[in-house]
């Protein structure tokens, strides 16, 4: 299922039940590229286990780190590379390793 979200397509699961978006194993979407040289890819996941996201931008696998873990938020960084801010938009790929669909909160670059 795909939403529109501020312009871009999220394909990740929606539980009418629960007001959140969850991600099911793996989902992808496009976000905008970045605008200037030193922003990062962020991805925030509302889940405090101890876990790291698999991520792909663009078919390329992204070197993902633990940014911030506060509360029941994780916010996950890749950096970019140089190339990226001749880049329109950007596909990103996750995956997870955790069983449970996970409440997914936010990707964006920053």
């Amino acid at each position: 299922m795909g939403f529109r979200l501020h312009g871009f397509i999220i394909a990740i699961s929606y539980d009418r039940r629960m007001p959140q978006i969850r991600m099911d194993g793996a989902g992808t979407l496009r976000i905008a590229a970045p605008r200037g040289s030193g922003e990062s890819q962020c991805v925030g996941v509302f889940e405090t286990r101890n876990f790291c996201p698999r991520v792909r931008r663009n078919g390329a696998e992204a070197a993902v780190a633990l940014a911030l873990c506060d509360n029941n938020l994780a916010e996950f960084r890749a950096t970019l590379a140089p190339e990226a801010v001749r880049w329109t938009q950007m596909e990103v790929a996750i995956e997870s390793p955790v069983q449970a669909p996970l409440p997914f909160g936010y990707a964006a670059v920053r």
